[in-house]
């Protein structure tokens, strides 16, 4: 390889010099760094992806995948980088519509397909450097965005406390069970006390 094309591919590709110029003496460090970050981000990845709709298993290798392709192509060393809340309801919103009967299967495949949309789009938006546009966004804005999302998850009536996952093993049909529970509930107590 030589130096221009080592320069260039690093360019694109940060892990590549990170591992050339990497030290010893960090090994302990990132191992110990890495045991505490895998704990903390699979298991919030795997509940991320039940908040999206799809089996607990995709975001356990959503979140290894993210985490060995930042190490490859992020330029940080030092960034922390994980599954986020907000983006699982929207997910949900996006894929069922298209869903007929809560198959896991076409979950995935749809939730895949809007991930590659989602990373050529962006990709597309880096390469036209159009970065800028998300400054334009007050802080208003960003708020109202966030207090909408948790509205509408507040509001959408699911509980992970009364499912049963022998009954109902998508979460299309215990957000269905629970939301009958608990109506049920509120029935009972509205006539009791009258």
């Amino acid at each position: 390889m030589t130096a221009a094309s080592s320069t260039r591919a690093e360019r694109w590709m940060p892990g590549i010099r990170a591992l050339r110029t990497y030290q010893r003496e960090w090994l302990h460090a990132d191992l110990l760094a890495g045991i505490v970050l895998a704990a903390i981000l699979v298991p919030q990845g795997m509940a991320y992806a039940q908040l999206a709709g799809l089996p607990a298993v995709t975001g356990l290798y959503t979140t290894v995948a993210c985490l060995v392709g930042y190490a490859v192509f992020g330029p940080s060393r030092v960034l922390v980088l994980g599954p986020d809340s907000s983006i699982s309801p929207l997910i949900l919103a996006a894929i069922t519509p298209l869903l007929a009967g809560g198959d896991p299967k076409t979950a995935i495949a749809l939730a895949g397909m809007l991930a590659l949309l989602v990373g050529v789009t962006e990709i597309g938006l880096g390469l036209g450097k159009l970065g800028f546009v998300a400054d334009l966004l007050s802080k208003e804005v960003q708020v109202g965005y966030m207090n909408g999302l948790a509205r509408s998850r507040s509001s959408s009536g699911s509980c992970r406390s009364c499912s049963d996952s022998r009954r109902t093993p998508t979460l299309f049909s215990r957000r269905c069970a629970c939301s009958s529970k608990v109506s049920t509930k509120r029935t009972r107590r509205r006539s009791s006390s009258a």
